[in-house]
C-alpha cells in the first residue's frame, strides 16, 4: 500500500475542536455533582458516576501563596456502568470519554482541566495545552485514564501571577486552522515504519513557542499493530487509537494436518489477527498482524502486513489573549 495523504479537520469538527483553557478557579457549588458526598452512602467515599472514588490532593508550594489543588478519580471504572454507556472496559474508549469530560469541564464550568494516560503521573490539559508532571500530589501511576482539574496553579491560568506573553504561560490557547494525515506502508510487525515522504511536515521548524504565525505540529506514530496497544494524543482533540483482534477459525479435518498414522483430526483451529488504526473513534486503517489457516492438510501462515498513521497540523496563537476583563 502507498501512502496517502487526506484531511483530518473534518474529524476535528466532528469530534469537537476542544474547549478554550479556562481563566477562572472552579467553584464547589458549581463543579461537583448535587449528591456528590452521598452516592455511595453516609460515611463514604464521594463517588463518579463510573463509581470511582473522587481524590482531591492539595498542597502549598510556597509559604504565604494559597494552596494548589487537584480534583481527579482513583481505582478503575467499575466494569458493569461502562456497558449502559455504549463502551466497553478498555483503555481506549475509557481514556476517550475522560477526555470529552475534561473539555466538557473546561468549557461548562470554567475550570482549568486535563487528562492523565494510564500508567502515567503527568497531565495533559484541553486541546493539549499544557504538559504538568503530577508526581508531587499523585504517590503511583493512575491505574486507569482520569479526568484531572486544577486549582490555584498560576502558571495554568492566564489570570494569574504569569503574563500573557510569558513563554512560560502555557495556557494561552492554539488555535488550529487545518490538519492533514497520513497513512503508510510498514514492514512486517516489528519491523521499521518511519515515514517514507520526508517533505510531510516539511515546514517543520522549531520556533519560539511565543513567536507569531504559522506552526508546525505532528503527531506520533500510530501502528495499526502495535502491541500493547497505543492512544496517541491530538492537539486538536481526541486521539489515534489501536487494537488487535483476534478470531479464532475451526476448520474440518481434511484441511487439516493428519495425525500420526496418517488419520485426518476431527477438526483444527487457525487463528487470523488484523490491527486497526481509528481517528476519534472512526476506523481509518487495517492491518493483517499474523495468524494461520488450514488447507489441503498443510498449516499456512497469514502474509504479515502493518500499516502506519500520522496526523499533521497548522495552528497559531489565539490574537488578543486573554481578552481584557468587561
Amino acid at each position: 500500500m502507498g501512502s496517502r495523504t487526506k484531511s483530518a479537520w473534518s474529524w476535528a469538527r466532528r469530534g469537537g475542536v476542544a474547549a478554550t483553557p479556562s481563566r477562572r478557579q472552579p467553584r464547589a457549588d458549581r463543579f461537583l455533582p448535587a449528591d456528590f458526598g452521598r452516592r455511595a452512602g453516609a460515611g463514604q467515599p464521594a463517588m463518579t458516576p463510573l463509581g470511582q472514588p473522587y481524590l482531591i490532593v492539595a498542597r502549598t508550594i510556597k509559604a504565604g501563596d494559597k494552596p494548589t489543588a487537584i480534583i481527579t478519580e482513583s481505582g478503575n471504572a467499575m466494569g458493569e456502568k461502562l456497558p449502559p454507556l455504549g463502551m466497553e472496559n478498555q483503555d481506549a474508549p475509557i481514556y476517550g470519554l475522560k477526555e470529552e469530560i475534561a473539555q466538557r469541564v473546561s468549557q461548562d464550568y470554567q475550570v482549568i482541566a486535563g487528562t492523565i494516560v494510564t500508567g502515567q503521573r503527568t497531565a495533559q490539559g484541553v486541546a493539549r495545552a499544557f504538559t504538568k508532571d503530577l508526581s508531587a500530589y499523585l504517590a503511583a501511576n493512575v491505574p486507569q485514564s482520569v479526568a484531572v482539574a486544577f486549582v490555584n496553579f498560576p502558571d495554568l491560568d492566564p489570570a494569574g501571577s504569569v503574563p500573557p506573553e510569558d513563554p512560560q504561560n502555557v495556557m494561552r490557547r492554539k488555535v488550529y486552522t487545518g490538519c492533514d494525515y497520513r497513512t503508510w506502508a510498514c514492514a512486517s510487525p516489528g519491523g521499521s515504519c518511519q515515514n517514507p515522504d520526508n517533505w510531510y511536515c516539511r515546514d517543520w521548524t522549531s520556533k519560539p513557542v511565543n513567536s507569531s504565525g504559522i506552526h508546525k505540529e505532528k503527531s506520533d506514530i500510530a501502528r495499526a499493530c502495535a502491541n500493547p496497544a497505543q492512544i496517541v494524543t491530538l492537539g486538536f482533540g481526541g486521539s489515534l487509537t489501536t487494537g488487535r483482534d483476534d478470531i479464532s477459525m475451526k476448520y474440518t479435518g481434511i484441511d487439516c494436518p493428519p495425525l500420526p498414522g496418517g488419520a485426518p483430526p476431527e477438526w483444527c483451529f487457525g487463528n487470523k489477527i488484523t490491527g486497526k488504526i481509528a481517528m476519534n473513534s472512526v476506523q481509518i486503517e487495517s492491518a493483517t498482524c499474523g495468524g494461520k489457516f488450514y488447507s489441503g492438510g498443510m498449516e499456512v501462515s497469514y502474509p504479515q502486513s502493518d500499516v502506519a498513521m500520522q496526523v499533521c497540523c497548522d495552528w497559531q496563537w489565539e490574537p488578543d489573549y486573554p481578552p481584557e476583563s468587561p
